[in-house]
């Protein structure tokens, strides 16, 4: 990765590289008060006129600064909840605000479904459902995903500038429905519902840069384009598939809490494609697709192609989507803190497919300064309708926060963020019995558990084995773009109002 893209990525505080520093008080005024004391008994000869002057000033300071006029988390979050276009599905959830440990995960849980049959609804008139997410069993096994809907937005990033509402360009949110820049891993562990499948046993927070779409037709002269799903990958390939023989050390360990991930990290390559990095094993960073993630035309790495409205006809229920992938870092160094999101690691020569994090392949013995965890991977899909092209978009964290211009090539800046916040007895379920199984290469014997089956579905993903899944989530139903210059006035101008909308370019940062 470039200089220009490291720093197009996030500005990250010197000094503060773990979760644990969202830990913050944002109503603190010890440093305001400093000052005062430094005028000790000569503060007390200021006229009353001047003594409100500077105490006029140092609140002035106060609001345009890193918390500007937002002071604290539930200011923000109100905010937050308050603009155009959020998603509301998951409002009148009634265990949105109910702890963790108090979640029943049991077999007659509302978050829990013995039956399967609602996976394989897709795609049909009267249909709740628009996308297919049945099991694709394989005989190399651990395989387990979920599909999430988007959330809100956010000029906010808890593990890169925390505490800092504002403090980031506009960030895309899936997952944990009340993710801001005051998050910790406790307020998202026991608050907010999910947008994905499962509900509140899987609160983990999920984002990405926003999608900008220049268009002279939209109030400011541009939209933020919405996903039309997003699927999550968790998958046990090789050595990260506890039931392969060679995968002594044990295979993928469940998430401990308060684990993050950034990918790619600031100041660390993104993998390369010899070690399966995003061009790896014929995958790619972008690629033109549909709604089936068919092979893309055109793929590209480092830069969003060119994909057309009109290639597929919606009339047989397939559309043109620009598909965007991303792929995480999966061997932890546990020399460092669980809640380090830099203590993931490329660990050499180590192939991601294959996650030799701790040098297990054909040896008797391995290095426990790593771990292997599952794969993790996200797929966003923004839909490209009938006579639109993608020939103009770009990344928020595409556009510089000091000129706004924008980098070229265009998506040169992909990353993402993920905060684990899993039920744990839900993540070991499907680490023990979707990651952690299946191997059996060459033997005709296929599994899977797609989409949020909590164990294996069987060879025939028409006819699944029974067994508990996780609750399908109500998919999207509201627009696919929403005016950029609605969500800076919303959610940039209280944090902000020194910053001001004249171009698409100044809507992507909070900052200037």
């Amino acid at each position: 990765m470039n200089d220009d893209k490291t720093e197009a990525i996030e500005e990250v505080t010197e000094g503060s590289p773990s979760v644990a520093a969202s830990e913050v008080d944002p109503d603190d005024d010890q440093a305001d008060a400093t000052p005062s004391r430094q005028f000790g008994r000569n503060a007390i000869l200021l006229a009353g006129g001047a003594v409100a002057v500077v105490l006029l000033v140092i609140a002035l300071l106060t609001f345009v600064r890193g918390g500007k006029g937002i002071s604290g988390y539930d200011d923000n979050l109100e905010m937050i909840l308050a603009q155009t276009g959020r998603n509301t599905n998951h409002d009148e959830s009634p265990f949105s605000d109910t702890p963790q440990d108090e979640l029943d995960i049991s077999d007659a849980s509302p978050l829990i479904t013995l039956d399967r049959g609602d996976y394989l609804s897709w795609g049909q008139v009267g249909s709740d459902y628009l996308h297919q997410e049945f099991a694709f069993p394989v005989e190399t096994g651990g395989q387990f995903r979920i599909a999430c809907e988007f959330s809100h937005f956010a000029y906010d990033d808890p593990i890169l500038s925390p505490g800092e509402p504002g403090g980031s360009h506009l960030h895309m949110f899936f997952g944990n429905t009340d993710i801001n820049a005051f998050t910790t891993y406790e307020t998202m562990r026991d608050s907010g519902a999910s947008t994905c499948n499962g509900g509140e046993l899987n609160r983990s927070g999920y984002w990405a840069p926003a999608m900008m779409d220049p268009d002279p037709s939209a109030p400011g002269g541009a939209w933020v384009r919405v996903p039309e799903r997003v699927v999550v990958y968790y998958k046990g390939e090789l050595l990260a598939n506890g039931s392969n023989p060679e995968a002594i050390s044990g295979g993928a360990q469940v998430y401990r809490p308060g684990m993050a991930n950034v990918a790619p990290q600031p100041g660390i390559a993104a993998l390369a494609p010899e070690i399966g990095g995003l061009a790896g094993s014929g995958s790619s960073e972008w690629k033109c697709s549909n709604n089936y993630s068919v092979a893309g035309d055109p793929e590209s790495v480092g830069e969003l192609p060119i994909c057309f409205g009109d290639r597929w006809v919606e009339a047989d229920w397939q559309w043109t989507v620009l598909e965007m992938e991303v792929r995480f870092p999966n061997c932890f160094n546990t020399t460092k803190a669980d809640d380090d999101w830099t203590a993931w690691e490329t660990v050499g020569p180590n192939d991601w497919f294959v996650a030799n994090c701790t040098g297990e392949l054909g040896a008797d013995t391995w290095d426990d300064t790593y771990e292997v965890f599952p794969h993790l991977e996200y797929f966003v899909n923004y839909r490209v309708d009938p006579g639109e092209d993608t020939s103009d978009w770009f990344l928020a964290s595409d556009v510089d926060p000091v000129d706004f211009s924008v980098q070229e090539p265009r998506g040169s800046t992909l990353h993402a963020d993920w905060w684990g916040a899993w039920h744990p007895k839900i993540n070991e379920e499907w680490i023990d019995n979707c990651v952690n199984t299946g191997w059996a290469p060459g033997s005709g014997q296929t599994s899977g558990c797609g989409f949020g089956y909590l164990s294996d579905g069987g060879s025939d993903y028409e006819s699944p084995l029974p067994g508990r899944a996780l609750v399908r989530r109500p998919e999207w139903n509201g627009d696919y773009k929403i005016p950029l210059q609605t969500l800076f006035e919303e959610l940039c101008e209280p944090n902000n109002p020194a910053h001001s909308y004249s171009t698409p370019e100044t809507g992507a940062h909070c900052r200037g």
